[in-house]
């Protein structure tokens, strides 16, 4: 499923959301200098990185992803890799930071990886953006993407016993690891601002929806589009969608 996103890289640059400064602030220790921003996707979070004057190094294992990436930050520096076997020398960054990936990772060999990349006392960040289900248009958003096959939680399993976070108490995504200590977690709330048709690109960049029929991603396309309409309460088509960045913060041993 994690590879359905690769032909779909210019919808995921174009709708995905960024995710908000003081979430990034969170992720990163006060000392980080050299940053691997792993399972980069297509900048997302690289270029926040970026912004604040650090040494970035993006490692992402899809072409397609890295492409976009190298295309839209043409100075960063970005290699073809895997966070099962991350192509880069032990002990050379201060920080590791993952957003919306780490639950697709094979978790074990990736944190086995993470802990080699990262120099003693180094901090892996994990950041999950997730719309907040409190909001009645984003439940009525959620029913839909449930008809159409959305798994419990959404693509990470948020709220599962196994794996991503969830909006209240979330589980860690992982503990007890040997080289790792057990993750804390940091909650920020924001609000995005978003179009109504940039709303409805958005569901479409999901795994689940990408891997539907095209006739029930039409489908979901114009129920999406009915509910923001109805809630907008703008004119102008504007939304302002309640979102919460979940950071889990850990510190190399």
């Amino acid at each position: 499923m994690a590879a359905s996103f690769d032909p779909a890289a210019s919808s995921y640059a174009r709708f995905r959301p960024g995710y908000p400064p003081s979430a990034v602030s969170a992720a990163l220790p006060p000392d980080a200098h050299r940053v691997l921003d792993l399972a980069a996707g297509t900048g997302k979070l690289t270029q926040s990185l970026i912004g604040r004057g650090l040494d970035v190094v993006a490692v992402e294992q899809l072409p397609g992803m890295l492409a976009e990436l190298a295309r839209l930050l043409p100075a960063a520096k970005a290699v073809l890799g895997s966070a099962e076997a991350i192509p880069l020398r032990d002990g050379i960054f201060d920080c590791v930071v993952v957003g919306q990936a780490f639950h697709w990772f094979d978790r074990d060999r990736a944190l086995a990886e993470i802990a080699r990349v990262l120099r003693p006392g180094g901090t892996l960040s994990l950041l999950w953006n997730h719309d907040d289900e409190s909001d009645p248009l984003v439940r009525d958003v959620e029913s839909e993407l449930n008809r159409i096959g959305r798994p419990d939680g959404g693509a990470s399993g948020r709220g599962l016993a196994h794996a991503g976070p969830a909006s209240d108490r979330p589980p860690p995504p992982f503990g007890d690891h040997p080289a790792l200590t057990d993750p804390v977690l940091i909650m920020i709330r924001w609000v995005r601002r978003t179009t109504i048709e940039d709303l409805v690109g958005l569901q479409q960049t999901y795994s689940y929806v990408i891997s539907a029929e095209r006739a029930a991603r039409a489908e979901l396309a114009e129920a999406v589009r009915g509910h923001a309409r109805r809630r907008s309460g703008s004119d102008d088509g504007q939304l302002s969608v309640p979102a919460i960045c979940e950071v889990w913060r850990s510190r190399c041993r």
